[in-house]
């Protein structure tokens, strides 16, 4: 499955590339493949991976448009199917970490169209409803999530 991580951040991509290394394999201590070439940045484990572009961050005036969401960061990832449970649970527990570690908001798209999880102001939104094709592990983060209706 392919998600987007979009953040607005001061941190810069290379910075945040760092980060989500630094996260899964010091402390998480999940074997991670990190991998700097010249258009972008790979970070891969055998449950998921991570592309960091950093020539050019496109779309983020459709994310502004269509999600009402200001972002300057976004990181595209994907998630192994044969590892999809596992792929998730610790794609969760990565984000419980950086709500620990970071106030900047941040939506987690999947597809690149339903709003998996959004942070504003503190307060943890989701878009997605029950009986959703995914059950996503909410209760790793640590922090209540509001569930709204899309068309409210």
């Amino acid at each position: 499955m392919d998600y987007e991580l979009v953040f607005f951040s001061e941190m810069s991509l290379i910075e945040w590339a760092e980060y989500i290394y630094d996260l899964l394999n010091r402390k998480m201590k999940i074997e991670v493949k990190y991998k700097k070439y010249s258009e972008y940045i790979s970070i891969v484990c055998k449950y998921l991976s991570f592309i960091i572009e950093t020539d050019e961050i496109v779309g983020m005036d459709v994310i502004k448009e269509v999600f009402s969401f200001e972002g300057n960061i976004s990181i595209r990832l994907q998630i192994f199917g044969k590892t999809f449970d596992q792929g998730i649970r610790i794609l969760f527990m990565m984000l419980a970490l950086i709500l620990d570690d970071n106030s900047e908001n941040f939506m987690l798209l999947e597809n690149g169209s339903e709003i998996i999880l959004k942070r504003d102001k503190d307060i943890i939104y989701t878009y997605v409803q029950e009986g959703y094709e995914t059950d996503f592990p909410y209760k790793l983060l640590g922090k209540s999530v509001i569930h709204l209706d899309r068309n409210s």
